[in-house]
């Protein structure tokens, strides 16, 4: 199975990330043109080693009720909900999915922290693992509940500078080398803004989740997060590496491509995150048997933390 999908499928993904170019890996793993057909073996939970041939027609494996097995964890999640709040005896449990769209979710972040704080939890769990980003501008409104500081700081940033006579000479004068391999970046750093005042932030202690499907504008946050001073706790696995401002590219047929021309930096130490992703103080990795017996060690290891606090 490695040796397949390096060969067929990580060629085709462009994360910046090992980690998240395995995961996609998993879900492209079977993917191929309509009609054709996809054989092969898979081990069962009991041991036991079963063929399959399947065409890809999207029907071969329909079931008449239409359902299809996932763990009972799985089930209990709305999917279509943006944002949930949840309760684990004392301990409130915020899940934010998207940071869009911008006024909405600034809004409904207001009204859960709200409910958090007249219930006076022992401590909050925000989870960030399924957050495929949106506006920066609601990472930082939530940023504000985390923080009494006055001011805060966002991320630092490059974006490559694009010169043609410097590539023209790059090819024989080092001075214009960078230029040349397309290494030139324009360097801005962060910048400070007021945190708003009418925000009260939240009392108890917190914990964020992350993981390897916390992309874009959660990381803008994660980012900005890791560093900030006193931040709460972060557990889970490397975010996706990803990167923002992307440009657009309209192609035939109704595809598009998106090429990222902003290279982040942290707030503080100025280093890059982009190929690495943000890394948790507590690094938690579920595994298979935790997924099929429906057990969510991320999740349980914020518990014992916020309960040991």
């Amino acid at each position: 199975t490695t040796e397949y999908v390096e060969k067929y499928v990580l060629p085709d993904i462009t994360g910046s990330t090992p980690t998240y170019n395995l995961k996609v890996a998993g879900a492209l793993l079977l993917n191929g043109k309509v009609h054709t057909r996809i054989k092969g073996k898979a081990l069962t939970r009991a041991g036991k080693i079963v063929n399959f041939d399947v065409i890809r027609d999207g029907e071969s494996t329909r079931t008449p009720d239409e359902q299809w097995w996932e763990p009972k964890s799985e089930r209990k999640r709305n999917w279509r909900d943006k944002i949930a709040l949840n309760w684990e005896n004392d301990i409130a449990i915020v899940s934010i999915d998207k940071f869009w769209p911008e006024e909405e979710m600034c809004h409904k972040i207001d009204s859960i922290m709200q409910i958090v704080r007249k219930e006076n939890p022992a401590g909050l769990v925000i989870d960030l693992r399924n957050n495929g980003g949106g506006s920066t501008n609601v990472a930082q409104h939530l940023q504000m509940y985390l923080t009494d500081a006055d001011s805060l700081r966002t991320f630092g940033w490059q974006t490559r500078k694009n010169l043609g006579y410097g590539r023209a000479q790059g090819n024989y004068r080092e001075e214009y080398e960078d230029y040349f391999e397309y290494t030139a970046y324009e360097t801005y750093p962060p910048e400070i803004y007021v945190r708003d005042k009418a925000i009260e932030p939240i009392a108890c202690p917190v914990v964020i989740l992350m993981g390897t499907y916390s992309f874009s504008a959660c990381e803008d946050f994660l980012v900005c997060i890791s560093e900030m001073p006193g931040h709460p706790l972060l557990i889970g696995e490397e975010t996706a590496g990803s990167t923002g401002a992307p440009l657009v590219i309209y192609l035939p047929h109704g595809a598009v491509a998106r090429i990222c021309t902003l290279r982040e930096l942290y707030p503080y130490s100025l280093k890059p995150f982009v190929g690495k992703g943000v890394t948790p103080d507590i690094e938690v990795k579920p595994t298979i048997d935790d997924y099929l017996d429906g057990k969510d060690p991320v999740l349980s290891k914020a518990l014992e933390v916020l309960n040991d606090h």
